[in-house]
């Protein structure tokens, strides 16, 4: 985190950073999380591995020839044109199938590689006065393309493959949690650009402290759900696992009852807002209160269940948000979005025991 905001405080590059970030997600667009369920309930993961990179790769070939159109014609969003233009480099990588496959660790060091690594490279060349805009894309480029290669000689499959016209079918069936994907990250921290005009800038850099930590909440989570990704399926280590980080979230809201000015001080560099670390710690606790419910929908394939549950609340929150936003304040604001990820997780963990209620046969691997 930190070298990631030296990088973007020294360098104009944070604009190629976001568009490259963004490029990413449209490229995923739930495809990603599809693919990594498929390979983890298929006997034959490498047809779920083509089904997904042909209809990625095919995605990045049309965003190539849009960015480079956009470089040549157009005299603005340069940034996202350029982004546009290195998208084949971004399809060939794989590296999320790993954890359908119960590789965690070697995705977690590949993903260093790919993430991590360019940007300390990059901070290094700042403090050399050696860097530059060619620099920062040799360096992501050559990232990408060996965590590719590494990802297809891991798993033994192509690292390229052939273009197909029918790549949007893959992209439809995804569609859903893709759009719901996209509300969710509007909720956590997009709805700050429906308040930028509205709120004190005090309010505002405490708001944004406030989503850091629910952040570094939903950092853990996925670290988590990642490394034991196959075993989720399991009903039984999925309700040991729950149980535990249950426990685990009791025991931290005594502590955080207790030293809540402590917290506040260090937060907020004040004392005084031990109700706000209150609030915060609620927020942390939505998130890992049912923490596993999400992935076992996903895994038991009730993708409509998932996609409702998500949608629903999210919208709920923004268009309150919207609605309330010249007078709401920075605790009005924090509350109805904890609450709306608590509807959430329970939403996900009531899914989750009426459909394997119902169900017959309990998936295991």
């Amino acid at each position: 985190v930190a070298v990631t905001g030296c990088f973007l405080k020294t360098s104009s590059n944070k604009r190629l950073h976001t568009n490259l970030m963004l490029m990413v997600g449209w490229l995923g667009f739930g495809l990603n999380a599809v693919t990594t369920r498929d390979v983890a309930l298929s006997n034959d993961y490498f047809l779920a591995i083509k089904k997904s990179q042909t209809s990625r790769i095919t995605l990045s070939i049309i965003f190539l020839s849009i960015g480079i159109i956009g470089l040549l014609l157009a005299s603005r969003n340069h940034y996202l044109f350029l982004a546009l233009a290195l998208a084949p480099i971004y399809a060939l990588n794989y590296d999320f199938v790993l954890y359908g496959l119960g590789r965690p660790v070697n995705a977690a060091i590949l993903s260093f590689i790919r993430l991590s690594l360019p940007l300390i490279v990059f901070v290094f060349l700042v403090f050399l006065d050696k860097s530059s805009t060619e620099a920062y894309i040799l360096i992501v480029v050559s990232a990408n393309l060996l965590v590719a290669y590494l990802v297809s000689k891991n798993i033994g499959a192509p690292l390229f493959y052939k273009p197909s016209f029918s790549f949007y079918r893959a992209y439809i069936l995804s569609s859903g949690i893709g759009i719901a994907g996209l509300l969710l990250g509007f909720q956590r921290y997009g709805f700050i650009n429906l308040l930028d005009e509205h709120i004190e800038s005090n309010e505002l850099v405490n708001l944004l402290i406030a989503i850091k930590v629910f952040l570094f909440a939903v950092g853990c989570k996925r670290i988590l759900i990642q490394f034991f990704y196959k075993k989720i399926a399991n009903k039984l280590f999925a309700k040991k696992i729950n149980t535990f980080v249950m426990l685990v979230t009791i025991l931290l809201f005594f502590i955080c009852w207790f030293f809540s000015d402590i917290f506040s001080y260090l937060l907020f560099n004040n004392y005084s807002l031990g109700n706000l670390v209150i609030i915060i710690y609620c927020g942390v606790a939505s998130i890992l209160f049912f923490l596993t419910s999400d992935a076992q929908l996903l895994l038991i394939r009730k993708d409509r269940w998932m996609i409702a549950a998500t949608i629903l609340p999210a919208l709920l929150f923004i268009t309150a948000v919207y609605l309330m936003r010249k007078w709401i304040n920075l605790s009005e604001v924090l509350i109805l979005m904890f609450l709306s990820e608590f509807i959430l997780s329970f939403a996900y963990w009531i899914g989750v025991k009426i459909n394997l209620r119902s169900s017959t046969k309990e998936i295991s691997i």
